[in-house]
């Protein structure tokens, strides 16, 4: 979401209301260096178990996260509300219209004994415009109480400086290659 905002003109946005609380990918990596040494020292308490990590500090809702990085942005960051309810029924409409081409194209391409795409690559990012990439739109917070007690994981990044960091690697120009979401 962050380095896709700094990098488009204008960004829609239909998810503001809600909260999510997150975690910085140095705190992943340090929760699983915490699980590899509890997997050596307690391997009968961790062993096998899954654990849910998030980052140091309270869930942030998506509209404080665009502020903060409006206000951390040296350029004028834009940003369009767009109707929640009009972003699913367009999703369904996707979903509708991906599953009828597939089961069109099916029957043809049973021919060439191959199958239809099921995420054709001239759809582009359209292709992220379906119900099951949109199940976040909801309060997403994490326990990682669990975590910290059994495996000892101490996030170190809040959210405010996640998003400076951020802000800062792309504004710099020190990241390198595409940022956001990519079809590979």
């Amino acid at each position: 979401m962050l380095t896709s905002a700094l990098k488009m003109p204008r960004v829609p946005i239909f998810d503001k209301q809600w909260s999510h609380t997150n975690v910085c990918v140095w705190d992943v990596a340090a929760a699983h260096l915490s699980l590899e040494d509890a997997l050596r020292r307690n391997p009968d308490d961790v062993g096998g178990d899954a654990f849910l990590i998030t980052g140091n500090g309270p869930a942030w809702s998506m509209q404080s996260s665009r502020q903060a990085l409006q206000h951390y942005s040296s350029r004028p960051l834009i940003f369009d509300d767009v109707s929640p309810l009009l972003v699913f029924i367009l999703a369904h409409i996707m979903e509708a219209f991906l599953f009828l081409r597939y089961h069109f194209l099916l029957p043809f391409c049973a021919l060439f004994r191959s199958r239809p795409s099921l995420a054709p690559s001239w759809m582009s990012e359209y292709i992220y415009l379906q119900p099951t990439t949109l199940e976040y739109m909801r309060d997403v917070v994490i326990d990682d109480s669990r975590a910290r007690k059994l495996i000892g994981y101490r996030p170190q990044w809040q959210t405010a400086q996640v998003i400076k960091y951020v802000v800062h690697e792309v504004e710099s120009g020190k990241t390198t290659g595409q940022h956001g979401l990519q079809l590979k």
